[in-house]
């Protein structure tokens, strides 16, 4: 059985809404993570990469986690709204006395993650076949863990009023009834060690991962096999020198540097190893940076003016407010990057290697003194629903259409190759037959316009295609290694305007999308 998780399928960016929800989420917290140097280095890594890949690839869970494991580690820094005393006592507010109770286990919460990225990583789906039970599994010991650890019988926690963390009785204990919290409470310790089991597993697991995978995804998990591992036996090192010595800062740092090195290496994972390239990661650094200090300063602009006109109804700094603002400010996320790309883009244009496909029909012109004009169009319309509706099955993007011809890229050589075999089908059905180029290369990126002399090869490759043949470059074939396509050799050719001789081979008639 296969370990891997299902192939990672390209996602189209994220809706208007769902990237207003990640804007808002990364704002949001950023008031809190100000707040103190330490919070800010453990949020902010965890919290732009996250965004970035969750507006990216919304349907990947990666990012999703990403975000969380920021927010789990950002709220253990958080004090409660209440002063020791009332703390104490237990007549603090019910919902203060909550989100004590989440805080005491917050931290663990973000390790809870942690182990479901190890499981998850890269492709956001479960593993295959008799794997799956072992995934789900690590992931329910890491949150049963955790379970156990919430109903601990004392939390430390921070004080709105300066006085530094205290000790005080779990606020379960409140609503569980006796002598069922007692129960409970004795068997937490032991929370640690399931979540710790559940990490370690994790980490094993993508090792084993790393060993059955094959190409991007093998040197994708190795990077968050290294960081991982780091991080599991940080936190093993924490436990075990805190116990030792006491509570000393110094106790910690490697504890930080594992936190941090998880999100930096799902950043050189992503930079490296091509589901962005350089040029594009730093026209996307640019442009994303110039934006998101836009919206916070427009943000920490309306959220200062709005908790201090409001601040005789709500009794001070009200997170509700904030959250509020942050929605609304985050939904202008849209319209201001379209602003600023295109001056980002005309500066810093992008740079990625995609796989370009060209297709068109051949004898159009035929077809329609055969048909008349008004024939043709019905059955020109059906040809173009036929291609989108494979574009979209596929995860293509359209860049252009010019009269009966389509040029759509994709992120991966196997879906446009797979594409170009399902368009060739349902063309046939329609009644038609189209020749078809596909193209391996690294083009030039402003905005939505994709462009270079790779673009211009991709199309005269398409012109050198007979009828119903899918003609592939070398760059593209080379690329195909190791799956279930078959080609033929066509022998080198001269493409119109480009330089050099191109080795072309085509696809085999017999192939199956």
């Amino acid at each position: 059985m296969n370990f891997a998780p299902p192939p990672l399928k390209p996602d189209r960016p994220a809706p208007r809404l769902v990237a207003a929800l990640v804007v808002a989420i990364v704002l949001v917290g950023l008031p809190t993570a100000l707040s103190q140097i330490i919070a800010l280095l453990v949020y902010l890594p965890y919290a732009l990469v996250g965004a970035l890949l969750a507006i990216r690839r919304p349907r990947n869970l990666i990012g999703w986690l990403l975000m969380g494991i920021g927010w789990g580690l950002l709220f253990g820094f958080q004090s409660a709204p209440a002063t020791a005393d009332s703390l104490r006592s237990g007549t603090a507010a019910p919902l203060v006395m909550a989100i004590v109770w989440v805080k005491g286990w917050s931290w663990l919460g973000a390790f809870g993650l942690f182990v479901v990225v190890t499981v998850l990583f890269p492709s956001g789906h479960m593993p295959r076949g008799q794997w799956r039970g072992a995934g789900v599994a690590t992931i329910a010991a890491a949150w049963l863990g955790i379970a156990m650890v919430s109903l601990s019988k004392r939390t430390s926690v921070g004080t709105a009023d300066g006085g530094g963390s205290i000790d005080i009785a779990n606020p379960a204990g409140m609503v569980i009834p006796e002598p069922l919290f007692s129960w409970l409470s004795t068997i937490a310790p032991a929370g640690v060690i399931f979540l710790l089991a559940a990490l370690l597993v994790g980490a094993g697991s993508m090792v084993l991962r790393s060993r059955g995978a094959q190409g991007q995804e093998r040197q994708q998990v190795r990077w968050l096999v290294a960081s991982v591992s780091a991080m599991a036996l940080a936190i093993v090192f924490t436990f075990v020198a805190s116990a030792l010595f006491g509570d000393l800062d110094v106790v910690y740092l490697p504890l930080f540097v594992g936190l941090i090195a998880v999100p930096v290496s799902v950043g050189i994972a992503v930079l490296r190893y091509r589901l962005y390239e350089i040029d594009t990661i730093i026209n996307r650094t640019v442009l994303y940076g110039a934006v998101t200090l836009a919206l916070l300063a427009v943000f920490g602009a309306a959220n200062v003016g709005l908790q201090r006109l409001l601040e005789p109804w709500t009794g001070g700094q009200s997170p509700i407010l904030a959250g509020f603002v942050g929605l609304a400010v985050g939904t202008q996320y849209g319209n201001l990057r379209r602003r600023v790309r295109p001056v980002v883009d005309r500066f810093l244009p992008g740079r990625a290697l995609l796989t370009l496909l060209f297709t068109d029909i051949v004898g159009s012109t035929e077809r329609i003194v055969e048909l008349g004009d008004q024939r043709w169009r019905a059955l020109l319309g059906r040809y173009r629903s036929a291609v989108r509706q494979e574009l979209t099955r596929y995860g293509g993007h359209e860049v252009d259409t010019a009269g009966d011809a389509f040029f759509a890229t994709f992120d991966r050589p196997t879906p446009g190759v797979g594409c170009a075999v399902a368009i060739r089908s349902a063309v046939t059905a329609v009644g038609l037959q189209v020749r078809t180029g596909v193209h391996l290369g690294e083009c030039e990126m402003r905005g939505e316009k994709v462009s270079g002399i790779e673009v211009h090869a991709a199309a005269r490759i398409m012109a050198a295609a007979g009828a119903g043949e899918i003609l592939l470059s070398s760059a593209l074939r080379d690329a195909l290694a190791g799956t279930d396509f078959e080609t033929a050799d066509r022998g080198r050719h001269a493409l119109k305007g480009v330089p050099g001789d191109w080795q072309l081979y085509a696809l085999a008639p017999q192939t199956a999308a």
